[in-house]
């Protein structure tokens, strides 16, 4: 699936309605105390093509979803799904590969640390810089070529997690974009209550 990049959303396009089925679509909700009418995503009303029946704010979804992303890194199912692309692959050894990856995009930010501290000067910090971005591009080829899962293998969980709140949105929607299908939204069993995390169905891309 071709998720559209909204400004500023992470979850945009990702979002379902969980009685119709319909994208939901981002927006803002009423007013609050403050005067401050805070982002959300609801479902298209009927004329629309939805049911206008399903909402949920975007500052309760989306740390669920990154947790469950964090999660799914880390987990069996996506070392599962790596291992049968594995199996299947002839000429890339895909654990190899991962390891150099994560090695190598390492480095780049090893680079930009001593062109910062002064250790580099900028024409030996581009050249270096090339090198390296050149040797990420075959590798990510490589992995690609194999299944359009492998390349989610040199995603590490816990250096994301680690990293994610001075990364960048753009950088954090490629990732989002790398592995999360889409998230189905569910009724709340009690009207006007608490949100409840339950409520979000999150899927994984090759998740057994």
């Amino acid at each position: 699936t071709t998720h559209r990049r909204p400004r500023n959303r992470l979850l945009g396009g990702f979002l379902k309605c969980g009685k119709c089925g319909t994208g939901m679509r981002s927006g803002f909700g009423a007013p609050m105390a403050d005067g401050i009418r805070p982002p959300r995503f609801a479902c298209p009303t009927k004329a629309e093509g939805g049911c206008g029946a399903m909402a949920v704010f975007d500052h309760n979804a989306t740390p669920v979803v990154v947790d469950a992303l964090f999660a799914y890194l880390a987990s069996p199912d996506l070392a599962r799904a790596l291992d049968r692309q594995e199996a299947a692959a002839n000429d890339v050894d895909v654990k190899a590969t991962t390891d150099e990856l994560r090695s190598a995009r390492a480095r780049l930010v090893e680079h930009g640390d001593m062109l910062a501290d002064g250790d580099l000067d900028r024409d030996t910090y581009k050249r270096q810089r090339q090198r390296v971005a050149e040797r990420i591009d075959r590798m990510e080829q490589d992995l690609a070529a194999v299944s359009p899962a492998a390349p989610a293998a040199s995603l590490d969980a816990d250096d994301l997690r680690d990293r994610w709140e001075v990364m960048t949105f753009t950088e954090r929607r490629t990732v989002m974009e790398a592995v999360l299908d889409h998230v189905t939204v569910n009724p709340s069993p009690v009207r006007g209550g608490p949100f409840r995390p339950e409520r979000l169905d999150v899927r994984f891309k090759w998740a057994d």
